[in-house]
């Protein structure tokens, strides 16, 4: 049941490797971050280092709304940008045994969505893609992560439905994410951020 699931639970989930352990499950971090400004976040990214020197695991989770504090665009006050959860250890898992945890949390009982409402038409959805297509063309940008809010309803375990989001649109990266306001189920083709030799890239 999700209901043994702790505050802080974070399951970092890479089908890519079947037989490698490199699936991650944090739990029961032993503190938690939070800012709500620049000068906020980077206190905490200094707390972050002090951490990974001590060699504690630090999963942050960082919204959208920190890009534009950094470029000094508007943003809603009181928006929460960047949050930390610092953990003494990690479990390493492979897909077998992601499985078997998720299986082992789930009450097996249906899941799903309903009541979906797009947040915006399509004809606005339309003349978005247009104007992205624009400012391609004129070189202002050349990639747009076009996003807009659907809302909705659930039913069954968070669980539940992340196994089943997983079936019906495999995805080589996913997390599934306890936080004390609620979950985050996310599926991603790609990192955005990758570690090679020492380096981010």
């Amino acid at each position: 049941m999700t209901s043994h699931l702790s505050i802080g639970t974070i399951l970092l989930d890479d089908a890519t490797a079947t037989q490698d352990f490199k699936s991650r499950l944090y739990q029961h971090p032993n503190k938690v971050l939070r800012a709500y400004s620049l000068l906020e976040a980077q206190q905490v990214v200094d707390e972050i280092s002090l951490a990974q020197k001590d060699g504690d695991y630090v999963v942050a989770l960082l919204n959208y709304e920190l890009g534009l504090a950094i470029q000094n665009l508007d943003y809603s006050p009181n928006t929460l940008l960047l949050e930390a959860y610092f953990y003494d250890s990690v479990n390493n898992l492979n897909q077998e045994q992601v499985e078997e945890y998720l299986k082992h949390h789930s009450n097996a009982q249906p899941a799903g969505l309903l009541d979906i409402q797009h947040g915006i038409n399509q004809e606005e959805f339309s003349k978005a893609v247009t104007q992205i297509q624009e400012l391609i063309r004129e070189g202002q940008t050349y990639q747009v992560n076009f996003t807009y809010p659907i809302t909705g309803s659930c039913y069954g375990s968070p669980v539940g439905l992340y196994q089943k989001l997983k079936r019906q649109q495999p995805a080589p990266f996913g997390a599934f994410i306890l936080k004390e306001t609620g979950y985050v189920l996310s599926f991603s083709p790609e990192w955005f951020i990758q570690h090679e030799q020492g380096k981010l890239c």
